[in-house]
This record gives C-alpha cells, sequence and structure tokens, in this order.
C-alpha cells in the first residue's frame, strides 16, 4: 500500500489532497517555492528532500536534489540565486512540514512538483515517502505559455549586444547628483531642482533641465513593470504586451537597455506615489 493510500485511511482522494494542502500552507512551502521559483517566468521543476537525524529527537531536512530542464517556451528551472537564501529557507519550511506532520501523516523523505503558468498559477504536487519514488519531471504538466520576455533566447543576445551601452549609459547614471528635492517630466523636459531656499517657496539653489524621453513605470507593490513608450528593445515581438511581471532588478535593467538603444546619455528614475513607484526615463544630456 502507498504512503497516500495509508493516509486516506479510506477517504475521499480530494479531501487527503486538501488536508495535505494545508499543511503545505501553513508550514510556508508554498511562499518558499514562490521565493525559489522567481518572480516571473514559467516554471517546471523537482524538489527532492530528506529528514535527517539530528540528536535529541530532533530532524533536519536538507534539499537533496533539483530536476529541471529548460521548456521550449523559455524558463523551466528556478533562476539563480545570488542572495543565497531560498534554497534554506525551503529546507527550513519543509522542516516545519515535518514536525506538523509527524503526529499525523509522517514521512522521512519526498519531491515537491512545482508549476507556474504565464498567468502566475501555480501548482504544487507532493509526494512522500516511497511515493516519491516514481516522482519524474515528465510527470508534470507543462505550463502554457507564452515564456516571459526576459527568459527568451532573443532578451539574452540583445544583452550581449548591447552590455557595453548599458555599462557606459549606467557608469553616467551613477555620477548624476542624485539628491533632487522636486523633479517634473513634461512632454520630452526632465527638470530636477536642489536645495529650496529657505522660506521662499517655488525657488531652488539649482535647477538642471534636460531632454528626456520617459520609457516606463514600475510599482514594487503589483512587481509590475508599464511601458510608457512604443520604442521598446527588440523590436516587434519581445515586448508586444503593455506591461509584464518584473521586480527591481529587471525593470532596471529593461529599462537601462531602453536607455541605451535609444542612446541616451544616463537614466532617470524618479520616485512617485505612496507606494515607491518609479518612472524611467532616457536622459540626453551629459550626466
Amino acid at each position: 500500500m502507498s504512503w497516500f493510500l495509508r493516509q486516506a485511511q479510506g477517504r475521499p482522494e480530494a479531501e487527503v489532497v486538501r488536508e495535505h494542502a494545508r499543511y503545505l500552507r501553513a508550514a510556508g512551502v508554498d511562499r518558499a517555492l514562490d521565493a525559489l521559483a522567481g518572480p516571473f517566468g514559467l516554471r517546471r521543476f523537482l524538489v527532492a528532500f530528506a529528514a535527517r537525524p539530528a540528536g535529541a529527537g530532533r530532524y533536519q531536512v536538507v534539499l537533496t536534489d533539483l530536476v529541471a530542464m529548460p521548456l521550449a517556451a523559455g524558463g523551466g528551472p528556478p533562476p539563480d540565486d545570488p542572495t543565497g537564501e531560498r534554497a534554506p529557507e525551503l529546507a527550513r519550511a519543509l522542516g516545519r512540514l515535518h514536525s506538523n506532520m509527524a503526529m499525523g501523516p509522517a514521512w522521512s523523505r519526498g519531491v515537491l512538483g512545482y508549476v507556474r503558468d504565464a498567468k502566475g498559477r501555480t501548482q504544487i504536487l507532493p509526494l512522500f515517502d516511497e511515493d516519491s519514488d516514481a516522482a519524474q519531471l515528465d510527470g508534470l504538466p507543462v505550463p502554457p505559455g507564452p515564456g516571459h520576455p526576459l527568459e527568451q533566447p532573443q532578451w539574452a543576445r540583445l544583452l550581449a549586444t548591447w552590455e557595453h551601452r548599458m555599462q557606459a549609459v549606467q557608469a553616467r547614471t551613477s555620477r548624476v547628483r542624485p539628491d533632487w528635492d522636486l523633479w517634473t517630466v513634461e512632454g520630452d523636459l526632465l527638470v530636477l531642482r536642489y536645495d529650496p531656499v529657505p522660506g521662499q517657496q517655488e525657488r531652488w539653489q539649482q535647477e538642471r533641465r534636460a531632454r528626456c524621453h520617459p520609457l516606463g513605470t514600475f510599482s514594487p507593490a503589483r512587481g509590475r513593470f508599464q511601458w510608457q513608450t512604443d520604442r521598446r528593445p527588440g523590436g516587434q515581438g519581445l515586448f508586444d504586451g503593455p506591461d509584464l511581471v518584473a521586480d527591481w532588478a529587471a525593470a532596471h535593467e529593461v529599462a537601462l537597455i531602453s536607455a541605451a538603444g535609444l542612446d541616451a546619455t544616463w537614466l532617470f528614475a524618479g520616485e512617485f506615489g505612496e507606494d515607491g513607484e518609479l518612472l524611467y526615463a532616457a536622459v540626453f544630456e551629459a550626466g
């Protein structure tokens, strides 16, 4: 008899699946998997794990394998984790899961299947003990596309082509005085105002004006970069939609390559709104 059937004890399969899903949510396994999968892109992978004795009747759950293959539409494996925090956090969540299930549907090892489609909908497919021996990547559904623009081969080629120009724009951007007190964009004019005159409204010690071209806005709360220009990198086909799912690093990279493609001098990023939204604009004066 399989591990799952032993836990079911004659109950309907759907009821048992819901029960196990509640265990996963309570332990934060779903959130840890979402973090491992990154903020965007199609995903399809397996994570294997095992509970190992840690002394005094305690156990430590460790990740033992990750199986993934690139998808034809882009994505598939989790992205690189420069912080090195995502895998340990998943192991800690699985440790909580092991403790929570120890007095009920206990297990000593397992595999999690994870699938995310283009709309961000996810499936988590857990298998425990002997049931996990049959886990195969081919057994997971293939998430429907389209894939995320930043995980397409065309994007990788663009980055390689524009790398030096992007570095030059970023270098000049870093030399622009960043402590402006007020900024405005009216049409194609960027105005930066510095150091208000004490007690005199609308008067400033310094003002900087430059020709600009708005590129897009980024909302950290929504995790979205919304285009404000039709002059997008890659030509037709890569960024056809009005926006894309992104974190700050991705939004900045998209804005930077857009500015480089327009032969801009530096990249403006101005905060607005109550939730830290940013307006990106290509600037065409010396920084």
